[in-house]
Order: structure tokens, then C-alpha cells, then sequence
């Protein structure tokens, strides 16, 4: 196996990796050597990745005094289990943790939380997370009140999310005196708008007597229709 790893071409991410699978990691007087790197004891302790030590969400260290040194004369006692991106320490004040030996382990070692992990794929307009229905029933055709949508961000992001997931969305109880604009723009955030050749915001209306297809009940072919002709973004 060394003798294969030895054979591999210096960039190749498969010597990079067993690299750091194999890297040593020393107790050194002033600190630890591992990775090509020596590090001060006390700036071990500073790197300390575990969720006592450091906040995920904010990325940022947790605990530290206003000034002065959280403990000056701390050192590293034992070096402990080593993985492709973590290095586990424990150190002269009794704590127990690990710091980041890649740019992943930067980020600490369990998942990040966030909005995106059950929206990132509809955003991405995936079809398994669209809902293509061929009959209107009463889940995609359900009315939103105007005001709760805009109560708060979260009640906004389940509006857009259904608006995505079947690509319509009706909205009831918008005040009179607001234009479609002012409700795009202020009451959904959703700015900036780009002016096509439909301008702004395209307002279709009811006509009893209409002869043109989009007004019929038949079905739209594909089609394109200038959608950046009075504004051009290179």
C-alpha cells in the first residue's frame, strides 16, 4: 500500500487524503506538530471545534472572556483519535476536543441546520419536489390571506414555497388601494422585478368577449415572448 502511495502523483487527491489519514501528530514544548504545521499550545485551545467550544450557526467561538486569555498557561496532554478532518486533543484544563485539519472541519463535525435543507431542491425546481397535477382539487387551488402571508418571513416562504411546488398561487383580501406592484415588491419581497415586454408586473384580466386563446380553456402551446425586451442584462 505505502509502496502504490509513494507511486501517485503529488496532486492527486488520493495521495492528499491518505496524506492526512497518515500524518503524525507530536507533543512538542511549545505546542503540537502535525499536517506540516506547528501550532502554540494555547492556540489549540483557541481552535477547538467541539459544540462546547464553538457555535455552528454563527461561526464563531463561544465562552470568551472580554479580555485577557481564556487560560494562558493551558497545554495539550494527549493527542487522541485522528480522522480526515479532525484532530482530537485534550488539554491541561480537563477539556476534551477536537480542531479542524481541512477547510470541512473548519465548519465543526455535525450538520449545519438551516431552511434551505428542505427547500434547496425545490428551488432548484426539481420534479420530486414538484407537484404536476393535471385536475385543479382543493390543496392547489386553496385562497391565502393577504395579511397573514405577510405577518412574518415564515408565513412568506410557506406561500412561495406552494407557489413553487405547483406553480400557482391565489391570494385573497388585498387591500384595495394596493397595485399588484406594491404587493410584489413590499408585501412579498420579492424585488427587484425585471421589466419585460409584459412591464413590470403582468395584470390579466377577465374579458367576457374575448377571442384570443390564453382566454379560452384550451391549453397553451410552448412559446416565448420577449421576456427582456425593454430591459437587456449581459
Amino acid at each position: 500500500m505505502l509502496s502504490r502511495l509513494a507511486r501517485l502523483r503529488p496532486h492527486s487527491p488520493l495521495q492528499t487524503q491518505l496524506t492526512r489519514l497518515l500524518s503524525d501528530a507530536v507533543v512538542t514544548e511549545k505546542g503540537i506538530s502535525f499536517d506540516g504545521r506547528d501550532l502554540l499550545h494555547i492556540e489549540t485551545r483557541y481552535m477547538c471545534k467541539c459544540e462546547a467550544c464553538f457555535g455552528k450557526l454563527a461561526h464563531q467561538r463561544l465562552g470568551l472572556p472580554l479580555s485577557g486569555s481564556l487560560s494562558p498557561k493551558i497545554k495539550v496532554e494527549e493527542i487522541g483519535r485522528m480522522s480526515e478532518h479532525y484532530l482530537g486533543l485534550k488539554w491541561s484544563d480537563g477539556h476534551e476536543g477536537l480542531i479542524a485539519r481541512t477547510m470541512r472541519g473548519d465548519y465543526g463535525p455535525n450538520p449545519i441546520h438551516s431552511r434551505m435543507e428542505k427547500l434547496l431542491d425545490l428551488t432548484r425546481r426539481k420534479n420530486t419536489e414538484q407537484k404536476f397535477w393535471a385536475e385543479p382539487d382543493a390543496e392547489v387551488t386553496k385562497p391565502w390571506e393577504y395579511s397573514w402571508v405577510i405577518k412574518d418571513v415564515d408565513n412568506t416562504i410557506e406561500f412561495l414555497t406552494h407557489y413553487m411546488r405547483y406553480g400557482i398561487v391565489f391570494l385573497k383580501g388585498i387591500p384595495a388601494e394596493e397595485g399588484m406592484l406594491e404587493v410584489v415588491e413590499d408585501g412579498l419581497k420579492m424585488r427587484p422585478l425585471r421589466t419585460t415586454s409584459f412591464d413590470t408586473v403582468d395584470i390579466v384580466r377577465f374579458k367576457p368577449d374575448a377571442n384570443n386563446l390564453a382566454y379560452s380553456s384550451g391549453h397553451l402551446g410552448l412559446h416565448l415572448d420577449l421576456p427582456y425586451y425593454y430591459q437587456v442584462f449581459i
